[in-house]
């Protein structure tokens, strides 16, 4: 009788053991999942500010050209090559803003759609390179963009 009473006694504090190790585990899991969140976030933020630093430092005459496409005045073969690579690093960040918006990792209002509008009336070269690797992208993005971005214009 004495072992029955014991075995229960183990058996209860063992299971206690179980279930608060799976209670752990998942503030663990939580703990890991805002870390992730802020590192995306952190990673958005990021490739933003190089692109704005980019024009900001003047690297290649990169604000001139801006500009220029902007005012509808001509680049040179070189200005536009350098431009277009520009702008599909633009897009390719787009896409990959979206990608993890989709996954849930990234709010929409962290993704400033605002600004993808903005820059999708003022640059030509900008629509031209989004235009150039369509192909490419996923549909869901495309998709993305007509609603959010195009279709507001």
């Amino acid at each position: 009788m004495n072992t029955e009473i014991l075995n229960r006694w183990i058996t209860l504090g063992a299971n206690i053991g179980v279930i608060s190790s799976i209670v752990f585990l998942g503030f663990e899991v939580r703990q890991n999942n805002e870390l992730l969140a802020v590192q995306v976030n952190l990673a958005q933020l990021s490739v933003q500010r190089d692109r704005r630093s980019r024009v900001i430092e003047n690297v290649g005459n990169l604000a001139e050209m801006v500009i220029k496409d902007r005012d509808g005045v001509g680049l040179t073969d070189m200005e536009f090559e350098r431009l277009s690579l520009h702008y599909l690093d633009t897009v390719d960040s787009w896409e990959w803003e979206f990608r993890e918006y989709q996954a849930g990792r990234l709010s929409e209002d962290v993704m400033d759609i605002d600004n993808w509008r903005t820059m999708w009336s003022l640059y030509p070269t900008l629509r031209n390179s989004f235009e150039e690797t369509k192909d490419r992208r996923s549909e869901a993005f495309l998709l993305f963009v007509q609603d959010r971005v195009l279709s507001s214009l």
